[in-house]
């Protein structure tokens, strides 16, 4: 469940009835929160593994330490994992040569790009945590627009992806993310969403190999599919599942990126929204962030009527007569506001 406290509720829901452990909370990291911290303390040894840690070669001896020779029932990836983090601990509340005015802002900077995720039982202090953005729950956006505008389009899109191949391709992935969104004349939306990986795994051997991605698209509720393609040929409706979740339409489908090459996904849909005439207007745009992905590429593009005039955006772009383009990192959760008046 990408939502995070829903995951976290069952987490502790289990504890209890399989040990008996009832806890505060819940909070989730990934190795993108450990390397951060590595680029503050520099290399750690894990001596029971004799390995030394960078935050260079992090991903790839975890890849290795916790998969190689695996079988079922194995805690190999559990004791490396445990003995990696008490290594860290050990160093961080140890070392005199720490910079812990560093290490904070890494971890701030973490939850900030939903590296670290946090569930808190108690009410008042779940709250503080998701002002601050730091739960990984699925947003309801939510209008904020000025005096210029009378009408606000709430949009929202989430890509969640999923590795179902027995392998560890998706650290050989490179994406990047282009959504074009059109306001058209006759008082509706259009988007169309463009989704690139490449594949950099040098061939079928394991840790890479193809990268067989179960891919879910959560969009506003009521959304229609338009179009659904794989390198410009369309996927049959019977391979789509399309669902409903914590009030978001989802749709989901299998798509496979071979090593050295590069998988295009276009998926065209039109939010339920109408465009109200004669009026000013705020679209209004959140994009979520998935846990354990980096900054990828993200282009964004709106293109609206020739009787309206932007006249506010809370990002900066490039804009023509009726267009305007947000070009930038996905590193973090994105929300923009775009304001238009005719």
């Amino acid at each position: 469940d990408p939502d995070f406290p829903s995951s976290a509720q069952k987490a502790i829901w289990f504890l209890d009835k399989e040990m008996g452990q009832q806890v505060d909370g819940v909070i989730g990291i990934n190795l993108h929160t450990i390397q951060a911290i590595l680029q503050v303390t520099g290399p750690i040894k894990v001596l029971d593994f004799d390995e030394t840690i960078t935050a260079q070669n992090l991903f790839e001896r975890a890849e290795y330490q916790t998969e190689i020779n695996f079988f079922p029932g194995s805690t190999q990836k559990k004791d490396f994992l445990g003995k990696l983090t008490n290594s860290l601990l050990d160093t961080l509340l140890n070392s005199e040569t720490v910079n812990w005015q560093q290490i904070v802002r890494s971890l701030i900077n973490s939850a900030n790009s939903n590296q670290i995720l946090i569930y808190n039982q108690n009410e008042k202090a779940h709250e503080v945590f998701t002002n601050m953005g730091w739960t990984g729950h699925l947003i309801q956006p939510e209008c904020q627009h000025n005096q210029f505008t009378s009408h606000c389009i709430n949009d929202y899109l989430a890509i969640v992806e999923a590795n179902v191949g027995v392998n560890k391709s998706n650290y050989f992935i490179d994406r990047s993310i282009d959504l074009q969104v059109t306001l058209s004349d006759k008082n509706k939306i259009q988007n169309q969403l463009n989704l690139y990986y490449t594949n950099n795994s040098p061939g079928e051997a394991w840790p890479g190999g193809r990268y067989k991605n179960y891919l879910r698209v959560y969009l506003p509720l009521d959304s229609t599919l338009i179009n659904l393609t794989e390198n410009g040929l369309e996927v049959p409706a019977e391979n789509i599942d399309i669902s409903r979740e914590h009030q978001k339409m989802v749709l989901g489908f299998l798509s496979q990126t071979q090593p050295g090459q590069t998988n295009t996904i276009t998926l065209t849909y039109q939010p339920p929204f109408i465009i109200p005439t004669q009026t000013s207007l705020a679209y209004n745009l959140y994009l979520q962030k998935q846990s354990g992905t980096g900054s990828d590429p993200l282009k964004f593009n709106l293109t609206y009527p020739p009787t309206h005039t932007l006249v506010h955006s809370s990002e900066q772009g490039k804009s023509s007569s009726t267009t305007f383009t947000i070009t930038k990192p996905f590193s973090t959760d994105q929300h923009f506001i775009i304001e238009l008046t005719e």
